[in-house]
């Protein structure tokens, strides 16, 4: 629809087999499942996207998780996508606004309000996660988020957070040891956080 100016998809995503919706989906009869998939799976119609959009989730949302979410935004090009891995967002917000990030978005994109955050590259280095950044604004605070865990539910996962030490155009992070799953939260100076992708550690 070329009348759209961007799009908030708030926790939804794509590739469903990766939800908490696979589970419902696997007991209906083989072809109506893969019906479904090929009709509803919105993985299917994510690369047709044009416009600004931002993908907002927390990472231990019951029904989104993050692997299908961000293979989702992926399927995006990367001038379109912002993201933005609330730690500790539940499943459910009042109207208006909540995240804050959705109406500054909204307002960056249509009424010529200053952009989020975006980060333009994140990489390891040694022990290091090094992610790259450009804003308007500046950074308030940067933090690693990581956990452990690799093995109960993504719901029930506990994550933790380490400050990462802000540069000029860059933050820097230890890598804890024992962190699988880990990304950067980097939050400007009016509170407002954006995210990297999350990267995995074998």
């Amino acid at each position: 629809d070329e009348r759209l100016k961007f799009a908030v998809p708030v926790y939804g995503c794509g590739h469903y087999e990766e939800t908490t919706f696979a589970a419902p989906l696997s007991k209906l009869p083989p072809e109506q499942s893969a019906l479904w998939y090929a009709q509803w799976d919105a993985k299917h119609y994510i690369p047709a996207i044009r416009v600004p959009t931002l993908s907002v989730n927390g990472p231990n949302d019951k029904f989104f998780w993050p692997p299908g979410w961000q293979k989702s935004h992926q399927q995006m090009p990367p001038a379109l996508r912002t993201v933005s891995l609330r730690l500790g967002m539940k499943h459910g917000s009042p109207p208006a606004g909540d995240p804050p990030e959705v109406s500054a978005f909204a307002d960056s994109v249509v009424r010529g309000g200053e952009s989020l955050v975006k980060a333009t590259d994140t990489r390891r280095e040694g022990d290091e996660v090094v992610a790259d950044f450009a804003s308007p604004r500046p950074l308030s605070k940067a933090d690693l988020v990581y956990t452990t865990d690799t093995e109960s539910p993504w719901e029930e996962r506990v994550w933790q957070s380490t400050p990462a030490e802000v540069e000029k155009d860059s933050v820097k992070a230890l890598l804890p040891p024992d962190a699988r799953f880990y990304y950067v939260a980097l939050q400007d100076d009016r509170g407002l956080i954006t995210t990297t992708d999350y990267g995995e550690k074998p």
